[in-house]
């Protein structure tokens, strides 16, 4: 699963342990809703953004 979907999934479905013990609860956002969110966010990665900020970035395989 690529970045922007992996983060979408937790943006809908809620996510947990991923910065720490608290709870990140699910959103109301469509899938395409929280993909462009996701998308968003992703974008300031190339921004001189560090990316030990974004941890999704960290557990999937085509993280750069």
């Amino acid at each position: 699963m690529s970045v922007a979907p992996a983060l979408a999934h937790s943006i809908v479905n809620g996510a947990q342990g991923i910065w720490g013990n608290m709870v990140m609860p699910a959103h109301s956002a469509t899938v395409e809703e929280a993909t462009a969110m996701a998308l968003y966010v992703l974008s300031f990665a190339g921004a001189g953004v560090s990316r030990e900020f974004l941890p999704c970035l960290l557990y999937t395989s085509d993280a750069a």
